[in-house]
């Protein structure tokens, strides 16, 4: 996701990517003799004419992997991640407070305009409360 989305990290991309392969490298050299790359491994095995029974890990797993990132990211847009900390990146085009053109900003809208007025109201007077402090404390 770091290199999919952009952002002020993203320039941090190619650190993360390369993390992630230097640790799949020390877990599975054991496994695999430091293979992470198919063309890696059906190099050697074609010229060497050596097709060992677990070459198809080789092939299934980058498959399997891709698949599962590609439902892991969009599990994270349908949860709509860019709301746990909006306007982290200080960047108003893609920051869904700032900007009521954002897809995110646009879902939020539909969804408040859905909920009916009395919980809209209910919500109104917590945050009221909220901001006065706590309703014990006599000034």
């Amino acid at each position: 996701m770091l290199a999919k989305e952009k952002h002020r990290a993203t320039f941090i991309a190619p650190i993360g990517i390369g993390l992630a392969l230097f640790i799949a490298e020390l877990v599975a050299v054991y496994y695999t003799g430091g293979s992470l790359n198919p063309a890696r491994s059906f190099g050697p095995a074609a010229v060497a004419h050596n097709f060992t029974r677990n070459h198809w890990i080789y092939w299934v797993g980058p498959f399997v992997g891709s698949i599962l990132a590609v439902l892991f990211y969009q599990l994270m847009k349908i949860l709509e991640y860019e709301m746990a900390n909006p306007g982290q990146d200080g960047d108003a085009e893609n920051d869904p407070t700032q900007n009521p053109e954002h897809e995110v900003a646009q879902n939020v809208e539909e969804r408040e305009a859905e909920v009916p007025k009395r919980i809209r109201r209910a919500r109104l007077r917590r945050a009221q409360d909220e901001e006065s402090g706590p309703s014990h404390v006599r000034r």
